[in-house]
């Protein structure tokens, strides 16, 4: 186990995909009373290396996902919109990238779904 959140529920999915990044270094970790503070941890030291990350809160946080390929990236909803996340720019300067904006606001889909496929080449989503 990578955290200690005693007093609080576990908002860790464990049967969620793509937890980890592309090389197993990183994992995402949602800590808090509802899980709204999201963070992302080093795998073998369970340090927290970036605080305060977006998309891991709200209904669609289970769909949160790293890039099959890039370890630096990682795609999250807001609304309507499908946001990319690159990582190796921060800190200081974080870059999020709409990716495309979706006639309706996107749904989760579960977070045991696929969200991308093994290439990086295809993402999937529901409205």
């Amino acid at each position: 186990r990578l955290t200690n959140t005693m007093g609080f529920r576990n908002q860790e999915d464990i049967y969620g995909h793509h937890w980890a990044n592309a090389n197993g270094t990183l994992v995402f970790s949602r800590q808090g009373i509802n899980g709204e503070i999201g963070r992302i941890l080093s795998t073998t030291t369970g340090q927290v290396i970036y605080d305060d990350q977006p998309g891991m809160s709200g209904p669609t946080a289970i769909d949160i996902a790293w890039d099959a390929i890039d370890r630096n990236v990682y795609y999250y909803y807001s609304g309507s919109d499908l946001i990319r996340r690159d990582l190796a720019a921060q800190p200081p300067q974080l870059i999020d990238t709409i990716m495309k904006t979706f006639p309706a606001p996107l749904q989760p889909n579960g977070g045991s779904l696929n969200t991308q496929d093994r290439s990086g080449q295809y993402l999937y989503g529901a409205l």
